[in-house]
């Protein structure tokens, strides 16, 4: 299974080389304070000093390590190769520390910046095990020298991007002469790995605690209980360093510290260099066995992805039969777009909003069966004067004749001005229709494959389109205001809707008076009726004495208008002439209603939906199809051009991923941990680590 380590190596070569952000692969991430001794960890793993060293921050971008246990080699012809000079060897380590330097300095700076943009280090050796680890920046909490002033935030970013993921193993270095209580690895790793499942404590420096004081009851998971437990180094001192101890040498001095130490001994086999290189090499291959399905499936799904988004592009006009074909294509499918949404389409969308509102033809029909009708309704006859005034406007249009009934003449005046009052709903409605029509414009023009790539011709397309239903528009207003003058030209009181006769019988049923009969008053005998019907009086009254002088009636009050013209009072007669022409206006105002209710819409559909529909091709096609225009209008979008760009390397590098994965078979290993990482069992006591004596008291140290 050492093999699945290559592999993981070559994946994460390959997705170095382009954005793949989702594909996180399995991982060790090392974190650590600087002062912690995470580089000596490295070189003691790898037996060979090849880190670049110095005070403050050295370590400045991430450094992914991939050790490759090669028992051919002997320990003469062990190599390093860099991700970034494929095919070149190293087999100075002193080489290999100089290019970090330079690889580090080419990407963030000859200062102490930082850059999250990884190198890739191979080592071929005899003397390692199958391993890979990420070496990230320590932990620091001042800015020093020209550092940013946000250095700390920046590592801080960093190194929580790399552990964040569940399928990362968090290697958590602490100096054994600082509490641990207090330590910033462990601290970090608790954030993001709350119930120790995926962490590795790795507590260095032991011999240089203390006298009286040892770090037993850490290693033996008893303080701050890890799931992965904690592993115990004596390493290399800055002294043996400058005295040149070879790394043979301090692995053999580690071994007997802790085989010779009071409170280790006990411990001892879970202690040291090569246990901690043996439980990473081992935790790591079970769970790339573990994850690696899974690492197949987001890479299938990831190029799903690519190759809708470059279905999205569109290939380059060169690969699509160059310009003049393009912009063919796009002007026949826009046209085909807008004629098909005026017909009407199920929207199959999975947008609940678009499911829930009107599209294309029937929002206009939606104006004409509603919006222009409630228009129409809201235009209420007015015929500006009152009764009286009204009396007057029908003597005046008698002239120096009289009438003996109906007043014709000014009926067909008021009517002719009532139906102008059309005239404003009419042209709000074509108004209304022009911009649904607009609006559509623009929903089609967003549904042409490939379109978004050429922003001028997009552009251009709804200018032109834009123009065009303005003169359709400019056509349907013409002809539509013809249609309420035609309307108001004549007054056909013969339209069969229209029945003046029964208008003028209900006028004169409402407004004729209730006279009740007289009662018959018995005759007195010997009583005289008088000759002269005005002397009798009223019934049951007596006659008048025609020795009394009789009363004489009061003449009534004369009116005069403004310049003293004598109006007399209004009689029934005139009252019902009044309210006989106000009901014939309103009658034939609802006929013409009814009229332009049906005329106006079907003036709107024949000059501007259905001429829009049927010319928008052609018009199209004399406007932009023209050699003098084609070039420019077809000069891609310099976005659209780079998105596709990556999207094509996103392609290969993913389809070389798939490559990779087919090369190997693989099966399901062993579970890493019943926590984060997915289940299974635990570590043997005896194995990574003493398991915890019950529960985790880890939220007493680093609370949530």
């Amino acid at each position: 299974m050492d093999n699945l380590l290559s592999v993981m190596n070559r994946l994460m070569k390959v997705f170095a080389q382009a954005n793949v952000p989702s594909i996180q692969l399995p991982r060790i991430a090392v974190v650590g304070a600087q002062s912690a001794g995470k580089s000596s960890v490295l070189e003691a793993l790898v037996g060979r000093d090849f880190l670049p060293r110095g005070s403050g921050i050295v370590t400045r971008r991430p450094l992914v390590l991939h050790l490759i246990n090669e028992p051919s080699l002997s320990p003469t012809q062990e190599y390093g190769e860099f991700g970034h000079l494929p095919g070149k060897r190293y087999t100075d380590f002193n080489d290999i520390r100089t290019q970090i330097d330079k690889a580090t300095d080419d990407e963030a700076g000859t200062g102490k910046a930082v850059s999250n943009k990884p190198i890739f280090l191979t080592i071929h050796s005899p003397t390692v095990v199958n391993l890979i680890l990420v070496d990230l920046p320590g932990l620091t909490k001042v800015a020093v020298g020209d550092q940013p002033k946000d250095i700390e935030k920046q590592i801080l970013a960093m190194l929580e991007e790399y552990i964040k993921p569940e399928n990362t193993i968090i290697l958590a270095v602490s100096a054994g002469n600082v509490d641990l209580a207090n330590s910033d690895a462990l601290k970090l790793a608790h954030k993001h790995d709350p119930d120790g499942h995926r962490t590795l404590g790795v507590i260095t420096k032991l011999d240089l605690l203390d006298q009286g004081t040892d770090a037993a009851d850490y290693l033996n998971n008893q303080v701050i209980p890890l799931r992965l437990g904690y592993v115990g180094l004596c390493l290399r001192s800055q002294k043996d360093i400058n005295e040149n101890k070879s790394m043979k040498n301090a692995i053999e001095d580690e071994e007997k510290f802790f085989r010779n130490h009071p409170a280790y001994a006990t411990i001892a086999s879970r202690c040291g260099t090569r246990y901690l290189g043996q439980t990473m090499s081992d935790l790591l291959i079970k769970h790339v066995a573990k994850t690696l399905p899974q690492t197949r499936v987001q890479i299938a799904n990831q190029l799903a992805q690519v190759e809708r988004d470059l279905a999205r592009f569109g290939k380059a006009p060169e690969l699509e039969g160059g310009n003049q074909a393009f912009m063919l294509r796009a002007i026949t499918e826009f046209s085909q777009r807008y004629s098909t949404s005026l017909e009407g389409d199920v929207n199959t969308g999975n947008e609940s909003k678009d499911k829930a509102s009107l599209r294309g033809g029937a929002r206009l029909n939606h104006v004409f069966k509603e919006s222009y009708v409630t228009d129409l309704l809201e235009a209420k006859i007015d015929l500006e004067m009152n009764d009286d005034q009204l009396q007057i406007q029908i003597r005046n249009s008698f002239g120096v004749n009289s009438t003996l009934f109906v007043p014709e003449k000014c009926f067909l005046q008021l009517s002719s001005r009532q139906i102008d009052r059309f005239r404003l709903p009419a042209l709000r409605c074509v108004e209304k229709s022009h911009y649904e029509c607009i609006t559509l414009v623009r929903q089609s023009l967003g549904q042409v494959d490939g379109l978004t790539r050429f922003p001028q011709l997009r552009a251009r397309m709804m200018d032109e389109t834009q123009m065009f239903l303005n003169q359709l528009k400019e056509k349907t207003l013409q002809h539509v205001t013809k249609l309420i003058e035609i309307e108001g030209s004549f007054v056909n009181v013969d339209h069969p809707k229209f029945n003046p006769l029964k208008v003028v019988e209900t006028v004169l049923k409402r407004l004729e008076p209730e006279v009740p009969e007289p009662e018959a008053q018995p005759q007195q005998q010997g009583q005289a009726q008088p000759a002269n019907p005005a002397e009798r009086g009223r019934p049951g009254q007596p006659p008048p004495n025609p020795k009394q002088p009789q009363q004489q009636p009061q003449p009534q009050e004369e009116e005069f208008d403004e310049v003293g013209i004598f109006i007399r009072t209004l009689t029934a007669q005139d009252k019902t002439k009044t309210e006989i022409v106000k009901k014939l206006v309103e009658k034939y105002y609802k006929v013409v209603r009814a009229n332009v209710a049906d005329s106006i819409p079907k003036a709107v559909m024949f000059f501007l939906v259905q001429a829009s529909r049927q010319q928008m091709q052609s018009e199209l096609m004399k406007r932009l199809y023209r050699d003098d225009l084609i070039k420019s209008l077809m000069k891609e979008d310099e976005g659209i051009a780079l998105q596709r760009k990556n999207a094509l390397e996103r392609q290969k590098v993913l389809h070389e991923a798939e490559m990779i994965l087919e090369d190997i078979s693989f099966t399901a290993g062993v579970p890493l941990s019943g926590g984060g990482m997915g289940g299974g069992r635990a570590p043997p006591r005896g194995g990574y680590g003493r398991p915890p004596p019950g529960g985790s008291n880890a939220d007493t140290y680093f609370p949530k």
